[in-house]
């Protein structure tokens, strides 16, 4: 196509201000940035509020979707009217009226379930203090007993505690009388043990005179004797006894 120049009379042109164009163009596209910001920041608010705050994340939700241009666009096509930036504005302050009006409800519900969490955790740690304290008490106590009662054992101990506290079953079993089984018992065993021991002993000086009588009896029975004296044998085979003065009496033969 050849260009001609003045082809349109100076009169009938009509001049295009392309910078303004431009302007318009840049504050639209600023517009739909803030719109994507905005909605992203509903749709996160009511993604972390939809599952424990239904009532207040559904409505952010649905405000954040509505700020989505593409959004906007889809609606307008599909009920045929111009959803505004003015009619979503008042869109969007009802339903973030409507989570404001529904979130003091969720925190005093949260705030109670705290407060009956916190009440149950404090009475748990009470319990808790409460059972160590007495196991504490009890320990204590047991230490002391058997200190006081050295014949007594940890086992015995523990088995008269549960049985003295079945009152049907041994309503009797006190703890003077318990002591006094007990010393009985040590007693009997001390005795028992000293009789054994005395037992034993016997026993073992019994065993050694009879290895003492048999080794004398092997020994006898192996013994030359001459007119009641023992017999030794010299180095060289030569017999002999030691007579009333001490000295050596060769038996000639």
């Amino acid at each position: 196509m050849k260009y001609v120049p003045n082809l349109i009379p100076e009169h009938s042109r009509v001049n295009i201000d392309f910078s303004k164009a431009d302007k318009v163009k840049r504050n639209s596209d600023l517009i739909k940035y803030l719109l994507l910001a905005g909605s992203g920041i509903f749709i996160l608010a009511g993604l972390i509020n939809i599952f424990t705050r239904f009532y207040v994340g559904l409505p952010l939700l649905i405000a954040g979707v509505v700020l989505i241009p593409d959004v906007t666009k889809i609606i307008e096509e599909t009920l045929q009217f111009n959803f505004n930036l003015k009619l979503r504005s008042i869109f969007i302050l009802i339903c973030i009226g409507i989570a404001s009006f529904t979130l003091p409800d969720y925190q005093a519900e949260e705030k109670a379930a705290a407060a009956v969490e916190k009440a149950k955790q404090e009475k748990a740690l009470a319990e808790e203090k409460k059972r160590k304290e007495e196991e504490e008490r009890k320990q204590k106590i047991k230490q002391e007993f058997l200190s006081a009662y050295p014949f007594i054992t940890d086992g015995e101990y523990n088995n008269w505690v549960t049985l003295s506290n079945d009152s049907i079953k041994n309503p009797h079993f006190t703890k003077a009388s318990f002591v006094s089984l007990k010393k009985k018992e040590f007693v009997k065993r001390q005795q028992d043990s000293i009789k054994l021991a005395h037992e034993e002993e016997r026993k073992e000086k019994a065993e050694a005179r009879k290895r003492k009588l048999e080794q004398q009896k092997a020994y006898e029975d192996n013994t030359e004797y001459y007119n009641g004296h023992v017999v030794f044998t010299g180095p060289r085979g030569g017999k002999y006894y030691i007579n009333s003065n001490g000295n050596k009496t060769y038996i000639h033969r």
